[in-house]
């Protein structure tokens, strides 16, 4: 494994580092690391020579250097000369003989020798004077880096190390995997080590992608927002993996673009080091061999022998020979598995095709396009490339649009997307720009970077005057992807500008008719998108194709879940939970991704889990827009139910996996600033995320405005800045009164009114909360609903009306504990006890400590802190925590709660539903409570406000 750090990201980096740092501990002991170049040999070295481990040793190192002429045994004599002996240390009298080679250390060296006349005596001499001056050293690790340049009396003497190890010695090391040298190290290297030695080989391979995500995480974070998943990919596909490679890259990337964000790209130039020593390395080969390396690198992939020699036109045995040498100095390596050879990596490759005049570069692609048309099935998309480069326009783009037919059959819309796209940039004609541009429309509906299409199809709309059919489909399609894009209202007055064109195409009429359907905050009226959605449910059992008629189902089962009609359920429960035509199960996976989001943002989220289910079962994972659509109704889940635990990791993985799609973003970046306002208090983190979250939705479906806008209002509530809170809160109330979505003001109407109670304007407060619950009042929305109950306490607070604010809290904390929300149930708990506080009442510290128990249960630190101050300023003595905490006759918090709902005829199955508990814990906690009670039967419970508060 490629080291870089003791990180946690490279746990088997770290075993490794551990088993050497044990064995160089160890003495006499051989280390020998090996690998390409570039993949960390010499930064595991010198981790293992910094280890604290290994501090009472002596650290000496020395490297070949690959000169021409190798001077004999200078990585040995530089390492030693680096030694300084111990003060009055007597060394032995052979020593003596290297006075000559080490000038550094000749007052400690012993008087000099006879020299003797023959080299070979005098070889055997200077062997000997290393070995006793290395011994000398005590307890030493002795590194030797880069063997595979070393000089063959480099390598006899550490021969003669091995075959005798000295007792106190550990012998370090490092070479590339190179055939060229391999032949001369084969006798230092193989073989067992002596008796009573230890040895270990560690050959290093390659970073895996979440290895090289975390180096790029590490070098390139922006903003603590996790590095973009497809630019990871992207790096480890073009380094192969190679540790120096992407530490060049990403040097690279921030010299040339500081300013821009990490992810935003995926196309790298290649970095002037690696270039340099790729192009040395290739001077260094014969022609023939250079000519099939610049072969290989024209066609971008694994190439046999064969067709190297039809590419180059040498004869077969020559091109074997060529290939043989290219291997034996690390230019080619094998494809595992095949008969084929490729460079070590695309930046190699790139280093070499960059290298290639121009005119020879085209010659090489036209022979590799007509080689690999005769293939069966021909790979269309490599011709097509091929072509390209060849510079032969027409059969470029006949590849290309005959490789997006096949890869759109096959539901590969990214890659159909991104041909299409390259093809309609170079079209000679308006007929087929036009073809193409409505075939770009129908597959980037469900690819990734659907924005460069919108660009595209707006071009030919405004330049090739398509007729009025092909017009309305293109401002269809175009239309679709604004609004998925985060286009907001101009998605939307796109569409609706396509129907005029398509009174002879009813089934896109009907599509687009569904398409404006679902509603946004930033939307029409809500009465405008319904009456859509109406016109074409009425259309669609006239539209021949069963994916359109199924889109238009769902799109009316989520408009109207979206807008909390009780019709909804009827609807989604016609929606198939599955398909045999992949269009018809995206649809599904599409249409139950939205049905997810709106239950999680109603209160339902049961069925919102549900939802999720169907959809994930239906759901092509190459439909990147889905996927993450799918991924941020999960988040948005998780965090009303309170699974909370890892939430801001996966928040800021999707945040930055779905960075280029406006509304997955945002929704992302809502969890994570919701996620560190209330588990860790960041008021600066969870200001720039939520603001951000709120200027990056485009589409927004009630989900991020209301609720940043509410957290926003609720930090500024806190540091009692009311007139802040409420107009933090104007811009979004303002989008939910124009388009009647009052449905969406769960998070937005507490705050908003709560902020204009204690500024003083309790009319306006009243006003709204009126108007809150004219809103809702015919809708299927028991988080609004819940809300209101909130409002309805606030303004009783506010009046002074405290016994009756304090029972409104009550009910809220029950309403919000039936639709699994905690941390909303939390905090109407907290508003009651306050209220009681106001009342003098007994059961104030109880009700606050259930809050505190329920914030300490979520992990709710900043709400934790402020319930525990607020406790202690009232004079109250917090419950010692060592252990459980014991109540004795009294009910504990929980059993309060249960007590309290089986008193009102709740059963142990409806209590267990309501508090996210089984029904075996709900019967445990009545039976304790009617035992502290003296009770007999659980219809002998007292209501609640008596003797259980």
């Amino acid at each position: 494994m490629g080291v870089q750090s003791a990180h946690p990201a490279f746990p088997a980096a770290e075993r490794t580092l551990r088993e050497l740092v044990n064995c160089a501990a160890r003495p006499p002991s051989l280390l020998v690391l090996s690998g390409e170049e570039g993949i960390g040999k010499s930064h595991l070295a010198r981790l293992l020579l910094a280890d604290p481990a290994l501090a009472p040793q002596t650290r000496l190192s020395g490297r070949c250097l690959a000169l021409r002429q190798p001077l004999p045994l200078q990585p040995i004599i530089d390492a030693l000369a680096a030694w300084s002996p111990p003060p009055h240390s007597v060394l032995p009298s052979v020593t003596g003989a290297l006075r000559p080679l080490f000038p550094e250390l000749s007052r400690h060296l012993p008087a000099g020798l006879v020299p003797l006349l023959d080299e070979l005596s005098g070889q055997i001499l200077r062997f000997r004077a290393l070995r006793a001056l290395l011994d000398a050293t005590g307890q030493t690790i002795l590194m030797i880096e880069d063997l595979q340049w070393a000089d063959h009396t480099t390598l006899d003497f550490l021969q003669q190390l091995l075959a005798s190890p000295l007792p106190r010695l550990t012998l370090v090391l490092t070479h590339r995997d190179d055939p060229t040298h391999m032949a001369a190290l084969r006798d230092l290297l193989v073989g067992a080590p002596p008796l009573g030695a230890q040895r270990i080989d560690h050959r290093l391979s390659p970073l895996s992608t979440t290895e090289v995500g975390a180096m790029a995480t590490a070098r390139l974070d922006d903003h603590s927002q996790t590095v973009k998943q497809d630019f990871i990919h992207a790096l480890h596909r073009y380094t192969g993996g190679n540790p120096g490679a992407v530490t060049e890259v990403i040097h690279s990337l921030a010299t040339q673009a500081p300013g821009i964000p990490p992810g935003v790209r995926a196309v790298f130039a290649v970095p002037d080091g690696a270039r340099r020593r790729t192009l040395a390395a290739l001077r260094t080969l014969p022609a023939d061999a250079r000519a099939v390396v610049e072969a290989a690198a024209v066609t971008g992939g694994p190439v046999t022998t064969n067709h190297l020699a039809a590419l180059t036109g040498l004869p077969l045995h020559a091109t074997e020979q060529a290939v043989e040498h290219a291997w034996e100095h690390a230019m080619l390596h094998p494809e595992p598995g095949t008969d084929a050879y490729r460079l070590r990596h695309p930046l190699a490759q790139q280093a070499v095709y960059d290298n290639v005049p121009l005119y020879r570069q085209r010659a090489l692609h036209l022979r590799t396009a007509r080689a690999l048309s005769h293939q069966h099935p021909p790979p269309l998309a490599r011709i097509a490339h091929h072509y390209r480069y060849a510079d032969r326009a027409a059969q470029w783009l006949r590849y290309a649009e005959a490789a997006a037919d096949r890869a759109a059959h096959s539901a590969e819309h990214d890659a159909a997307a991104d041909l299409l796209l390259d093809a309609l940039t170079a079209a000679p004609t308006h007929d087929r720009r036009i073809r193409l541009a409505l075939k770009l429309g129908r597959a980037a509906l469900h690819a990734r970077h659907g924005h460069h299409a919108i660009d595209a199809m707006g071009k030919v709309l405004d330049h090739d005057e398509p007729a009025a059919p092909n017009r309305g489909e293109l401002r269809l399609a175009r239309g679709i992807l604004m609004r998925n894009q985060g286009h907001g209202t101009a998605g939307l007055d796109e569409i609706a500008a396509a129907l005029p064109d398509l009174t002879t195409r009813p089934d896109l009429a009907a599509r687009a008719m569904a398409a404006v359907a679902l509603p946004s905050t930033t939307g029409w009226p809500l009465s405008e998108h319904l009456a859509w959605m109406e016109r074409a449910h009425h259309l669609a059992p006239h539209t021949p194709d069963p994916a359109l008629r199924l889109a238009i189902s769902v799109n009316r089962a989520g408009a109207l879940m979206f807008t909390a009609d009780p019709r909804a359920w009827q609807a989604a429960d016609a929606i198939p939970h599955t398909a045999d035509t992949c269009p018809e199960k995206l649809e599904i996976a599409r249409g139950n991704a939205n049905l997810a989001h709106a239950a999680t943002l109603l209160g339902h989220p049961r069925r919102a889990g549900a939802f999720l289910a169907r959809a994930h079962a239906n759901l092509d994972h190459t439909q990147s827009y889905l996927t993450g659509h799918a991924a941020t109704a999960q988040l948005l889940l998780e965090w009303c139910t309170g699974q909370w635990s890892g939430l801001d990791n996966r928040a800021a993985t999707a945040a930055a996996d779905y960075a280029d799609i406006p509304d997955l973003a945002a929704e992302s970046t809502l969890v994570q600033g919701l996620h560190a306002l209330a588990t860790r208090g960041d008021l600066n983190a969870a200001r720039y995320l939520l603001r951000r979250a709120a200027d990056t939705t485009r589409y927004d479906t009630g989900v991020v405005l209301p609720a940043a806008a509410a957290a926003l209002a609720r930090i500024e509530t806190a540091a009692g800045h009311y007139s802040q809170a409420i107009e933090a809160t104007k811009p979004t109330l303002a989008h939910l009164r124009r388009t009647g979505g009052w449905m969406w003001g769960a998070h937005l109407a507490p705050v908003h009114v709560e902020a204009l109670v204690k500024e003083g304007h309790h009319a306006s407060a009243q006003d709204l909360m009126l108007e809150f619950a004219a809103g809702i009042a015919d809708r299927d929305a028991p988080a609004a609903h819940a809300a209101l109950i909130t409002c309805q306490a606030l303004l009783a607070q506010g009046a002074g009306n405290h016994d009756d604010a304090a029972e409104r809290h009550q009910s809220a904390a029950l309403s919000w504990h039936r639709i699994q929300r905690p941390y909303e149930a939390a905090r109407a708990t907290e508003a009651q006890g306050a209220s009681l506080l106001l009342l003098t009442d007994a059961a104030a510290q109880p009700t606050l400590l259930r809050a505190l128990d329920a914030y300490s249960e979520l992990g709710a630190t900043w709400d934790a802190a402020r319930t525990r101050h607020h406790v202690r300023e009232q004079g109250m003595v917090l419950p010692h925590r060592r252990g459980p905490r014991g109540y004795g006759n009294n009910l504990s918090p929980r059993e309060r709660e249960v007590a309290q709902l089986a008193a009102t005829g709740h059963s142990n199955q409806q209590i267990a539903q309501a508090l996210c508990l089984s029904p075996r814990t709900i019967e445990q906690h009545v039976a304790k409570a009617l035992r502290k009670l003296n009770l007999r039967s659980r219809n002998d419970l007292p209501a609640p406000k008596s003797q259980l508060s």
